[in-house]
C-alpha cells in the first residue's frame, strides 16, 4: 500500500501542479508572437518601431517656386494679367508696372506680357510657366521666349476701324480673326436697335 499511496500522491502532486506549468508556458508563449502585435499592418494607431537600426528617412523636396499666366483682360485702357502660383503671393491680378516674383511687367497684351528684371526681357505668353531652377534663378517654360525689343503696342486710334465706324474691327490687327470680328458686328447690330 505505500506503493500506491506514492503513487497516488505523485499523480496529485502532478496535477495540482498542472494549470501553474500551463499558466507559464501561455505567458511564454505569447512573448514569440509579439512581433505579430507589433507589426501589426491592420492597426490604425501603429507607429514606428524604434527598434534596431533607423531606416533612412527620404527629406521631402519642397515644390519649386513657379508662376503661371493665366490670362489677360484688356477693357479700354485698362489692362490686367492674372496669374497662379506655388506662393499666394503669385496668384491674383497684375496690372502693367507692378511687380511679381521681382519681374517688372512692363507691356500686357492679349498675346502675353513682357516681363522686365535687371535688364533681361522675357516675354510670357498665356499658359507659360515661369520656375525657379536649382541654382534659384526663375526659367520660362518652353511655350515663351526671351526677346531684346517689346512687342508692338495694338494700337486703339480710329485708323485700324474699317469705314470709320466703331464697332467693326480688322481681325489681322485685332489678333482675334473671323470670332472677333462677328463678336464685335453683333455687339453693334444690338447697340443700334
Amino acid at each position: 500500500m505505500s506503493r500506491t499511496c506514492i503513487i497516488f500522491i505523485t499523480l496529485l502532486v502532478a496535477v495540482l501542479s498542472l494549470p501553474v506549468a500551463t499558466e507559464a508556458a501561455d505567458k511564454s508563449d505569447f512573448k514569440d508572437f509579439k512581433i505579430v502585435a507589433n507589426r501589426n499592418i491592420f492597426d490604425s494607431e501603429r507607429t514606428p518601431s524604434q527598434e534596431g537600426s533607423p531606416r533612412p528617412q527620404a527629406v521631402p523636396k519642397d515644390p519649386p517656386e513657379e508662376f503661371r499666366l493665366v490670362g489677360v483682360m484688356i477693357s479700354g485702357k485698362d489692362s490686367t494679367a492674372f496669374f497662379d502660383g506655388s506662393r499666394s503671393d503669385y496668384k491674383g491680378q497684375w496690372k502693367r508696372g507692378d511687380i511679381i516674383a521681382g519681374f517688372k511687367i512692363r507691356i500686357i497684351r492679349t498675346s502675353g506680357l513682357l516681363l522686365e528684371k535687371d535688364s533681361r526681357r522675357m516675354v510670357m505668353t498665356v499658359a507659360s510657366v515661369m520656375k525657379k531652377n536649382d541654382q534659384n534663378r526663375w526659367e520660362l517654360s518652353k511655350s515663351a521666349t526671351h526677346v531684346s525689343k517689346p512687342p508692338e503696342p495694338a494700337s486703339s486710334s480710329p485708323q485700324d476701324v474699317k469705314g470709320g465706324a466703331k464697332g467693326e474691327v480688322k481681325g489681322s490687327e485685332a489678333g482675334g480673326g473671323d470670332i472677333l470680328k462677328k463678336l464685335m458686328e453683333r455687339r453693334k447690330k444690338e447697340v443700334e436697335k
